[in-house]
């Protein structure tokens, strides 16, 4: 454990080696430790062996549990599949009988039949035959190379069979008749009777006799997934018949008996799960509880005892770092009330960290790294005529310390070259220093430098309180540095925020402005104060070569406005030709600006700025002028810039909406103008067409009539447009087509309008030409046609959405015809 630096009965400012653990410190509460290392892990070692011996007992018990189980659930499950697989075999003589009973079967030839596909899926069935009535073997069928002599013999005959069919005829019931042992194979003979008939009628007609192999029978008893795991045995009447396994003893303790009784036998069914499966099912849990829970009882002891000696060792640890961190946190809060005090609360910190880790001395230094040089901005322990200025050379640990970001530890000054031995020794004593970087917003500035008189080697506890104490140091300094940074902010955010709201009142003045020399006046005027300059003159090129004249100048400054210079040679040629900025820092000095405007403004500094077109071509320039020499700030200059966009574009826009307002005025003129004369020559081919008719057919004058009338539905039409207006609404419209109608219209019919919601549907002068001719077509035609001598024409307009307008001309005949339009693009 590392040496402490403070004493249980002391401040953490007190000696090194005094911590609270020290031999003979608390001895009461050493001894009752003691006594706990040792009587606890006995403790919880007699507990954990307990409790694996107890586990062990339950296991064992449940595996013979889990035996006995599986030895019965494996009889249960083999008595029942035996049972069905006799079922199924002996169930085919009862079928077969059934056959004979239902007079299907009535020579050899269907006899033989019936019993291959009785006994197909069998491998069991070794021979069967009919006995009649009588007791004679008629029918015979053996499998392979099987022989029998019952073909043609009268089983009455024979005492064993006589007796088994007796009973068969009187019970009518299938019987087993004989099981024997024949070698290998165990056969099994079978009489299943035939009955004709139901109830009290049922007649015994016969019956069938079929022997089997009870060890091929039943060779699917034990599946695959089961061979090698149990041993079976079948017998009957105490003689094995079928074996499938090792032989069962009749007493043996881990068999299970059950019985299995097919009509009028029983047999015996003996199960005993193999050794290999016992070993399998139950495992080897019980020996692993005991032979691996033991030792890692005796383990989880010795852990205990170590990690009690451990909780000690680092309560004791705790305690003096709680102690530590009191002291550090009177440190940190006196330093906090004392932001404004300067170096004098950097001292006390300085102190406080070198009584905290016990030190010679502690020196917070700030690194200069352009002037070459490393100050002492405080420190404590050290004589204070002692020199506070060193350079970077002499400083070697502190900037290897500062170029790393990374704490240095040197346990010996003698031994390690990172650092300057002799005047680490020679001047201040120091054998062992720890050196902590200080840095603020991520960028290193200094260090906190920590020596002690004696070669020491720092704990990782040493190494992290000096952290903190670099992280208070550097906290204090930029807590410094954001006050006078905050302050000097402050004041330039204000400035900002003026120039701002000044720029953006040019701005909107200029774009409400549409005379662009009363912008640009506005523009010079208010300029100065925006960038913190004396004079704001504006000047636009005259021609193609470099003669300028003065548009706007602040407050008009020496009757400059409308004045023309040539700027040939001078800065603002330069910045006319390069399209930037150009300055000027001594106007007095720089031959090259223009001598009047040099004298006449009493130019000290000057910033070209050029106007630029939206193709960057130069139009002009501005020129901010002080009258104290000097250069000129990058924010001047940002705003500078903003300023003379915004005259470019202000000048940019008086020009285009002069010209616009110009073009739409002559544009305006010669439509009137083309509109008057169209009308004017419709009007006069309509006079020639009526003037001195000669006579003519009906049909003739009808047919002139109707030419007459579209002429003048499109004079009127235009007439419309004389006024100068671009479009015109669909009521004027309908109104000046009405009049044409009156050729045709009957003296009492009637023309009705309904425009609706479109009767204010403006039309330009195509659409609505087009939608005359098609309207006074559609009305003539209904005039003509379908409306009677009083009848009624009525003319319909509505919208129809998406910019169509839809017009309907009905007349009293109940026709209507429809005209869809798109609406004029001057449409409201």
């Amino acid at each position: 454990m590392p040496q402490s630096e403070f004493s249980a009965n002391k401040s953490p400012a007190g000696p090194a080696g005094a911590r609270a653990d020290a031999p003979g410190a608390a001895p009461v509460g050493a001894r009752r430790r003691k006594w706990l290392r040792v009587v606890m892990p006995m403790l919880v070692m007699g507990v954990l062996g307990g409790a694996v011996m107890l586990l062990w007992a339950q296991q064992s018990a449940r595996q013979r549990q889990d035996a006995d189980w599986l030895r019965q659930r494996m009889a249960q499950r083999l008595s029942l599949r035996g049972m069905d697989l006799l079922e199924a075999e002996v169930g085919r003589a009862s079928q077969l009988a059934a056959e004979f009973a239902r007079g299907r079967v009535k020579d050899p030839r269907k006899f033989q039949d019936a019993v291959e596909q009785s006994v197909k899926r069998s491998e069991a069935a070794l021979s069967a035959g009919w006995i009649a009535r009588g007791g004679m073997c008629e029918y015979i069928w053996t499998r392979g190379e099987e022989k029998t002599l019952l073909k043609g013999a009268d089983l009455k005959q024979n005492a064993f069979f006589s007796a088994a069919m007796s009973r068969a005829q009187a019970d009518k019931m299938p019987r087993m008749v004989s099981v024997d042992r024949k070698g290998s194979r165990a056969e099994l003979v079978l009489l299943a009777p035939a009955v004709s008939g139901e109830g009290t009628s049922a007649a015994y007609i016969g019956c069938i006799a079929e022997r089997l192999d009870l060890a091929v029978a039943l060779k699917s008893l034990l599946r695959s997934e089961e061979e090698g795991q149990c041993d079976v045995e079948i017998a009957d009447r105490g003689q094995a018949v079928f074996r499938a396994g090792e032989p069962i003893p009749a007493g043996d303790p881990l068999a299970e008996h059950s019985t299995v009784r097919i009509w009028n036998r029983t047999f015996q069914l003996r199960a005993r799960p193999t050794a290999a499966l016992l070993a399998m099912d139950r495992g080897a849990a019980p020996e692993w509880i005991l032979w691996a829970g033991l030792p890692v009882s005796v383990v989880i002891s010795l852990a205990m005892w170590w990690a009690l000696g451990t909780r000690a060792r680092a309560a004791a640890e705790v305690r003096w770092q709680l102690e530590a961190m009191e002291a550090l946190t009177r440190t940190a809060g006196a330093v906090s009330t004392e932001l404004a005090a300067g170096k004098g609360a950097l001292d006390a910190l300085a102190e406080s960290a070198r009584k905290l880790l016990g030190m010679k001395i502690a020196c917070i230094s700030l690194v200069y790294v352009e002037e070459n040089k490393i100050e002492l901005v405080a420190r404590a322990g050290l004589d204070r005529s002692q020199r506070t200025v060193f350079t970077l050379d002499e400083g070697k640990g502190t900037m290897a310390c500062f170029n790393s970001g990374k704490v240095m530890i040197v346990q010996n000054t003698r031994k390690d070259p990172r650092v300057n031995a002799a005047m680490l020794g020679g001047i201040y004593g120091v054998e062992a220093v720890l050196i902590v970087p200080l840095a603020v917003a991520g960028r290193t500035i200094g260090v906190l430098y920590m020596g002690s008189d004696k070669p020491r080697a720092f704990s990782q506890t040493d190494v992290r309180l000096a952290v903190v104490l670099g992280s208070q140091a550097a906290v204090f300094l930029a807590n410094l540095r954001l006050v006078q940074e905050k302050d000097a902010a402050m004041k330039g955010q204000e400035k900002l925020s003026a120039q701002r709201e000044a720029l953006y009142q040019i701005a909107s003045e200029i774009f409400r402005s549409d005379d662009v020399g009363q912008s640009l006046r506005e523009l010079a005027d208010a300029a100065p104060a925006v960038l913190g300059v004396d004079i704001c003159v504006v000047t636009l090129r005259t021609g193609n070569g470099t003669q300028v004249q003065v548009y706007a100048v602040t407050g008009d400054a020496a009757g400059l406005r409308g004045e023309t210079f040539d700027i040939a040679g001078t800065p603002a040629e330069i910045a006319w030709s390069t399209k930037a900025p150009v300055i000027v820092e001594d106007g007095p000095a720089d031959a090259r600006l223009h001598p009047g405007m040099r004298h006449r403004l009493h130019v000290g500094s000057v910033m070209f700025m050029p106007l630029l077109r939206g193709e960057r071509t130069p139009m002009g320039l501005m020129a901010f002028i002080r009258h104290a020499t000097g250069t000129f700030s990058r924010e001047q200059q940002e705003l500078a810039s903003a300023l003379a966009a915004r005259a470019s574009t202000a000048i940019e826009k008086a020009k285009l909406y002069g010209s616009a307002k110009r073009l739409a005025q002559s544009q305006t003129t010669l439509l009137r103008e083309l509109n008057h004369r169209v009308k004017n020559n419709l009007a006069s081919i309509v006079t020639l067409l009526t003037m001195n008719r000669p006579r003519m057919p009906h049909e003739a004058k009808r047919w002139l009539d109707r030419v007459t009338g579209r002429v003048a539905t499109m004079a009127r039409t235009h007439d419309l447009f004389i006024g100068g207006t671009s479009s015109v609404p669909l009521e004027d419209l309908v109104a000046k087509l009405l009049p044409s109608l009156s050729v045709v219209k009957p003296a009492l019919a009637q023309v009705r309008t309904d425009l609706g919601g479109a009767a204010d549907v403006r039309l330009g002068t195509d659409r609505a030409v087009s939608l005359a001719m098609v309207l006074n077509e559609l009305c003539w035609n209904a005039l003509e046609h379908g409306v009677g001598d009083q009848g009624l024409l009525e003319i319909r307009a509505r919208r129809a959405g998406e910019g169509r307008m839809v017009v309907e001309v009905e007349d009293d005949g109940g026709r209507r015809r429809e005209l869809e339009a798109r609406l004029a693009a001057a449409s409201r």
